[in-house]
C-alpha cells in the first residue's frame, strides 16, 4: 500500500469518521459517569435530609410533658415579700444576660399593692407588684430574647402588655407591663 497520495500528501490509515465515533463514545461514557455520580450524590443528600427531618420531628414530638399547677399549689411557692431592690437586681441581671448595652435606655417603674391583672381573684394574701419597663435595644431580636429570659426566671412573672416599636436601623423600643406576685403571710 502506498504511503503518499498523488499530490505527495501522506495517506492516513485511520478513517476520520472512525476517530469521530470513538471520541463521541468516550464523551458519552464520560457524560453517563458524571450523571451517575451526581445522581448518587443527590440520593445520598435526599436520604440525609429524610433522616434529619425524622430526627427533628422526633425531637419535637418528644417534648417533656408540661406540668400545670393549680393556683393553690403555686401560692405556697410564692415569696412572702418582694423588694424593689430584688426586682431591680433581677431585671439588671436579665439586661446584661441578654446582651443589652449599658448606654441603651432601660427605665423601670414599680407600683406595689396594685389590683390583680388576672380575670379571677386569688387568695386574699396575694399581693401584686406592677413593673413598667421601657427599654431600647440595638437589635430587635434582643427584645424577644429578653422576654424569653424573663419568663424563664424562677420568679413568677405575668406579662400584661408587650409593645414594640421597630426602627429602620434594626433597633427597637419596647414597653412592657409586667406583674409579679408575693404571698403576704407571716412565716
Amino acid at each position: 500500500m502506498r504511503k503518499h497520495d498523488l499530490f505527495g500528501k501522506k495517506i492516513r490509515k485511520t478513517n476520520i469518521f472512525v476517530l469521530i465515533l470513538v471520541i463521541l463514545i468516550i464523551e458519552l461514557a464520560a457524560y453517563l459517569l458524571i450523571v451517575n455520580f451526581q445522581q448518587n450524590k443527590i440520593n445520598q443528600l435526599i436520604a440525609l435530609q429524610t433522616d434529619l427531618t425524622l430526627s427533628i420531628d422526633e425531637a419535637l414530638s418528644n417534648n417533656d410533658p408540661l406540668e400545670y399547677l393549680q393556683i393553690s399549689e403555686m401560692i405556697q411557692a410564692l415569696p412572702t415579700e418582694v423588694s424593689e431592690f430584688e426586682l431591680t437586681e433581677e431585671l439588671q441581671f436579665l439586661k446584661y444576660y441578654t446582651g443589652l448595652s449599658d448606654e441603651a435606655l432601660f427605665e423601670v417603674d414599680y407600683s406595689f399593692d396594685v389590683n390583680s391583672p388576672l380575670d379571677h381573684q386569688l387568695a386574699s394574701t396575694i399581693r401584686y407588684v406592677s413593673i413598667s419597663l421601657t427599654m431600647e435595644v440595638d437589635q430587635s431580636d434582643l427584645a424577644l430574647e429578653f422576654y424569653q429570659n424573663l419568663i424563664d426566671q424562677d420568679r413568677l412573672y405575668y406579662v400584661s402588655s408587650f409593645i414594640t416599636t421597630l426602627y429602620t436601623d434594626g433597633s427597637a423600643r419596647v414597653e412592657m407591663t409586667i406583674y409579679t406576685f408575693y404571698n403576704d403571710i407571716e412565716v
